[in-house]
Formats: C-alpha cells, structure tokens, sequence
C-alpha cells in the first residue's frame, strides 16, 4: 500500500472521528456507478449513495442535540471505527481498482486507528469551545467544515496511478 493509500484512509479517520457518516458519503459520491470492485462496488449504485448522504446530512443536524451519545462511548466510537474502516477500504479498491484484500486491511486499519485519533481530537475540540463560554453549536458547525473539508480532500483525484498501487499491492 502507497504513502496516497495510508494518506486518504488516514484523512478519512481523521474525519470520522468528528461524523461517522460523512467520510462514507464523500466515498460514495466519488464511487462510479458500475464500480466493479468490492468493496468499492458496494457503494456504488444511486441508492446506496442516496442513503450514505441522507445518512451524512441528518448526522450533522443530530449531532447538535444534546442527546447525542458521546463519540467516546462504545455507542459512539464503535460506527465510527466500522464505517472509517469499510469506506476506506472501498477507496482503496477504486482507486487501486484492484480487489487484493491486503491493500483492504491496511487501508480500514489506518482508518480505524486515526478514527479514533479524531474522536478523541473532536471530544477535546468541543470541550474547548465550551470552557471559552461559546455556544455548543459554534464548535460543533466548525468541526463540520472540518469533517467535510478533511473528507473532501480524502477523496480528491490525483496521484499516483492505478499502476503505482497495484505495483504496492502485490508486492511481497
């Protein structure tokens, strides 16, 4: 697996730390329809892209009650890892179009790690925003841009080729 493999699934951690739902939605909208490898496939029909985003947006309007389960909670953190580690590892698989489960493993690894990373980084954020005496949703709509920004940039085109990854993923 590429340093531009470990990058993305480390942003897309990052991300998923702050919203579990946003970092697979930025995945499905780049996945082609007709995507042929999985895990990437999964993600890549209309419907499936439709609820990961329906999923993303209700998620940025939900997490500003405050009956949210904290992300730090096995309720919270649990998503979090899960989804980090399967959009990445369908990233991973459009981008290398490749099907090597090695390149998979490593990608949702990075991801779950970094996912946790960034629970931790977002409970400590918003923990700030408060003891300043702002209004909860100030940090809260900040660390959305942040998600989204983070997410976004996990899942821009660019470099290095498919044949890069290939080389990365079938090396011994």
């Amino acid at each position: 697996m590429g340093r531009d493999a470990w990058y993305r699934a480390a942003l897309l951690g990052v991300a998923g730390g702050g919203r579990s739902q946003s970092p697979l939605a930025a995945v499905a909208l780049t996945i082609p329809a007709g995507e042929q490898h999985r895990p990437a496939a999964w993600l890549a029909s209309e419907r499936a892209t439709g609820l990961a985003v329906l999923a993303a947006v209700a998620e940025l309007g939900l997490d500003k009650w405050p009956s949210a389960p904290s992300r730090l909670s096995v309720a919270g953190l649990l998503p979090r890892v899960v989804l980090r580690g399967w959009a990445a590892a369908a990233l991973a698989a459009h981008r290398t179009q490749s099907e090597h489960r090695r390149v998979w493993a490593l990608s949702a690894g990075v991801a779950g790690v970094t996912a946790v990373a960034g629970a931790v980084a977002g409970a400590r954020w918003r923990g700030a925003v408060h003891d300043r005496g702002l209004p909860g949703w100030v940090g809260a709509v900040l660390e959305d841009a942040v998600v989204v920004a983070l997410s976004a940039a996990a899942c821009r085109p660019g470099h290095p080729t498919v044949t890069e990854h290939r080389n990365d993923a079938t090396a011994p």
